[in-house]
């Protein structure tokens, strides 16, 4: 709950779906990404200026404290919120065994599971998982129905966002 809104209010805008009060998880391209992407500059300014809650999944952060992160990637993501690792109960254990199946499936390496880390993560918190990563996309539909997952490209974050407040 926001402390600096009254709960009856709170409340209110809960159930109105207001994006203030909805948790944004960013995908770690919105990091990496060129400077020149003005979709992605409007939402860091928009959590800079704190207007919206941006947080980062604990494996986001994983990847972007990687000593092989570019260091711009790693002062963006600078003061961002992120999570901590917790112990996932039985239904989030069979939600992410869904999302390794959709974006895992029978592939090799590591990518890929990070990747369902992500989206499973902001699935399990019912936030919006903001990422211009194109297989993750192409799939999210599959993904809301497994963990509930609101996955969109910063474009359609961003008009998501100027519907409701412009």
């Amino acid at each position: 709950m926001n402390p600096f809104i009254k709960p009856d209010v709170y409340d209110l805008r809960r159930k109105q779906g207001d994006m203030r009060n909805t948790v944004h998880y960013l995908d770690n391209c919105m990091f990496v990404a060129h400077d020149n992407d003005p979709d992605i500059n409007r939402i860091l300014a928009l959590h800079k200026a704190r207007e919206a809650v941006f947080v980062m999944p604990k494996s986001v952060k994983s990847e972007v404290d990687n000593p092989r992160t570019p260091e711009p990637a790693r002062d963006k993501a600078s003061g961002m919120l992120f999570t901590f690792p917790v112990t996932p109960s039985k239904d989030e254990e069979r939600k992410r065994q869904m999302v390794d199946e959709i974006l895992i499936g029978n592939s090799k390496g590591d990518k890929h599971v990070a990747d369902a880390a992500h989206v499973l993560e902001a699935g399990i918190h019912h936030g919006y998982f903001i990422t211009s990563d194109g297989r993750v996309n192409d799939k999210k539909d599959q993904l809301k129905a497994a963990c509930g997952v609101r996955i969109v490209r910063p474009a359609e974050w961003l008009a998501l966002w100027d519907g409701q407040f412009n």
